[in-house]
């Protein structure tokens, strides 16, 4: 059974890092904080989780992140990801009718000139 834990993080402090340099401290104290939660296990970040605090570039970052801790097995390194996010199945594909896939006889639509 997966083992999950959620937290939401304050990521306030990394404004105090110097210039250019706010959105990778931010990314060290979220790693930090859930170094301290989980211990000496591996945590790797989700892609979505590092794209976030990147998005609005190098000094401004998110001031609070909400995510979630899982993992699978206990040998397995710890994943964060965003919570609520979900993963979105594509859709059923749709049958056309004969009709609709049957080319148009090539006359424009609309006005006639």
């Amino acid at each position: 059974m997966p083992e999950q834990r959620e937290y939401v993080i304050t990521l306030r402090n990394a404004g105090f890092a110097h210039g250019k340099k706010k959105a990778a401290h931010a990314t060290r104290i979220l790693r930090e904080f859930l170094q301290e939660r989980v211990g000496k296990d591996k945590i790797v970040i989700d892609n979505e989780v590092n794209s976030l605090i990147w998005a609005h570039g190098i000094k401004n970052f998110p001031r609070r992140i909400s995510v979630v801790l899982e993992r699978s097995k206990n040998d397995e390194p710890w994943v964060v990801k965003l919570k609520g996010k979900e993963v979105k199945e594509a859709p059923p594909s749709v049958q056309l009718s004969k009709d609709e896939t049957q080319q148009d006889s090539g006359e424009p639509v609309g006005k006639s000139v």
